[in-house]
């Protein structure tokens, strides 16, 4: 025992900085997570703190620590001292691979108590379960992903200089063959990581968890072989000493792992869209605490909220299950069940949330009865899109959207009048050549290029034209689409949409010519005042204190722009609830903080209010700092 106490603290000590990095690692990720609004975390954001992405790094930190465990003792010549020492090298090597998983395991010790310290500090009466099930199964999954990479390294490491050349080889016949045949996937120590978090129990691929329990004992008994026969001159594969050849394998190692990492890169942005992207109502089931502080109930709804918005939670819930019987109606389907609501408020630049089965909303908007109807859509929909799928849907978030948009314009009453600033709007940017119906079924690019908020009136005019088309029947008979079994979960955009209407018998070719054709005549009927509406053009600007903004120009020159705004957002991958809207005067610069210049350039869009809810912006830009001219004061 003691032999071994002292192998351990050998072990420990060699591989500290490799303790420390993994620990940095996790408390980095609890950082980014404190830089959130944490009273209104949810759990399903937390639990990301044991994502796919967190788990590809480990693994390659342990890779690179299993190749050197054993051919390190071999170069450092301590092999023959370990030799000498009255313990054999099977305990030995099971030392140095125990001690490796422990230290790389602190890591994802560190995100699973910060995930149950955030739920403590954010729980609300929506997040009261912790899916315990969820997050110990997600971080046993990494756990299996650590041995995994250290045990593999411990075979390849003693190919010497041919190490990461025949791991970049593997790794990319690995990718071309898995998008060959998909099942192959199941080779990768990744796919188990790739399951979306829904309300559903955690389950594991039992195929997938064999395959990688049986690799790994595969690769430690080979590692183990090898590092009992270490010493032998049979048992080592050393090219170091032939210049030309080294060389050679340098070269060939550097284009094979640029090739790997390629697309080991683009194989981990498509699982991505799989997990859950920060947008509102991507999220699985919250669940409202025992006892919430204030509740009621109705035929269709439990209401919980704060004693403080009493008198408009008791309000609104007076006319709530008159509420869920004309959204269910609007959308020809029969009661769903009871919903859940939660009253003490939703994200920043929100009105509301919705989850499956719950939704949060906050009673002090100006027409919560509005804001219900529209999250109570969401609900019916992913209800109808199921459980373990209802993440296929949200991917297509402008129909999503546009679904609920449709219903609370219909909810709201004066349907043409409240939808006439989203129609002037597609009218403008169908007039302007930017409406791109390839931009609306790609959620990322939209949000980046154009304007996010764009899903609500292009979503409206989609599931308008659908109804003109087939009738309101057809919005079930779609929704369930996304549900189908043999529908490929890797399908997003156009691909997406397109598999999906042709199962509920839609023509999208049909749905989208109607579009365009509504959004056409809007723009003939409408000519006059969109020619009437400027152009905001923006330029970013310093001053004599360093200082930087950006400078709002509306052309032609002398055109007047009421409702001008400038909204910014941090990076140009900035989530929603990032962005910052401010009023705006022409010519008169938006002052920043140096705390909000990121990465060297201030990203920002122009806009003009359309009355009553819809704002017209221009493209997105990001202008780089070096390019700002000097502002007078």
């Amino acid at each position: 025992m003691t032999v071994t106490g002292a192998l351990v603290r050998k072990e420990l000590g060699e591989l500290r900085p490799w303790a420390i990095l993994s620990l940095f690692l996790g408390l980095s990720e609890l950082a980014t997570q404190l830089l959130e609004q944490v009273d209104m975390l949810r759990t399903e954001a937390t639990i990301g703190m044991l994502s796919s992405a967190s788990g590809r790094l480990y693994w390659l930190i342990a890779l690179a620590i299993g190749t050197g465990l054993g051919v390190r003792e071999a170069e450092d010549g301590t092999l023959a001292f370990l030799d000498g020492l009255p313990v054999g090298r099977t305990r030995v090597y099971l030392v140095k691979c125990a001690v490796t998983c422990v230290l790389l395991a602190v890591g994802p010790l560190v995100s699973l108590g910060s995930i149950a310290l955030l739920h403590e500090l954010s729980h609300g009466s929506l997040d009261a379960d912790l899916r315990a099930d969820i997050v110990l199964g997600r971080f046993g999954l990494q756990l299996l992903v650590i041995v995994s990479g250290v045990t593999l390294g411990t075979a390849f490491g003693w190919l010497r200089s041919l190490t990461w050349l025949v791991l970049g080889v593997l790794t990319t016949g690995l990718s071309i063959l898995i998008d060959q045949v998909p099942r192959a996937a199941v080779v990768s120590p990744f796919s188990l990581l790739k399951a979306p978090i829904t309300s559903a129990p955690f389950r594991v691929d039992p195929e997938g968890l064999i395959v990688q329990l049986a690799l790994a004992v595969l690769c430690g008994s080979a590692g183990w072989i090898a590092f009992l026969r270490a010493g032998k001159p049979s048992s080592t594969l050393d090219l170091r000493s032939r210049p030309v050849v080294s060389a050679l394998v340098t070269v060939l190692t550097v284009m094979v792992a640029t090739a790997a990492i390629s697309l080991n890169a683009s194989d981990a942005e498509d699982e991505g869209d799989a997990e859950p992207s920060g947008e509102p109502g991507e999220y699985e089931e919250p669940r409202f605490e025992e006892g919430p502080p204030s509740q009621t109930a109705t035929k269709h709804y439990r209401f919980s909220y704060p004693a403080q918005h009493a008198r408009a939670a008791l309000d609104l819930a007076s006319r709530a299950d008159a509420i869920y019987e004309r959204v269910h109606g609007l959308l020809a389907m029969p009661p769903t069940g009871s919903i859940d609501v939660d009253g003490s408020g939703s994200l920043e630049n929100t009105d509301g949330t919705a989850y499956f089965g719950r939704v949060r909303i906050s009673l002090a908007s100006e027409v919560p009865e509005v804001v219900l109807a529209h999250e109570t859509a969401h609900v019916i929909a992913r209800r109808l899109a199921g459980d373990e799928r209802a993440w296929l849907w949200r991917k297509a978030y402008v129909l999503d959207e546009g679904l609920a948009t449709w219903v609370e314009r219909h909810f709201a009453g004066s349907e043409q009048g409240d939808r006439s600033g989203g129609r002037l709007v597609l009218a403008a940017l169908h007039s302007r050549g930017e409406l791109l119906f390839e931009e609306l079924v790609d959620p990322t690019r939209l949000a980046e290029v154009r304007d996010d908020n764009l899903k609500y009136p292009a979503g409206e005019a989609v599931i308008a034209a659908i109804i003109r088309l087939h009738g309101p029947d057809a919005l079930p008979r779609l929704i369930r689409a996304f549900a189908t079994p043999s529908l490929p979960v890797s399908l997003e955009g156009m691909e997406l949409w397109q598999a999906t209407f042709q199962l509920a018998g839609i023509d999208l070719g049909k749905v989208i010519d109607e579009l365009f054709r509504e959004v056409a005549s809007d723009a003939d009927e409408r000519r006059a005042e969109i020619a009437a509406l400027p152009r905001v053009r923006i330029r970013i600007v310093t001053n004599e204190h360093g200082a930087f903004g950006i400078q709002p120009i509306v052309e032609p020159a002398g055109a007047e722009a009421p409702g001008l705004v400038v909204r910014f957002k941090p990076e140009p991958g900035s989530s929603f609830d990032d962005y910052e809207t401010w009023p705006a005067t022409q010519g008169q610069p938006l002052w920043r903080g140096s705390d909000e210049v990121m990465n060297a350039q201030l990203c920002a869009q122009a806009g003009l209010t359309i009355p009553p809810d819809q704002t017209l912006y221009e493209p997105w830009v990001c202008l780089p700092t070096t390019a700002a001219e000097t502002f007078p004061e």
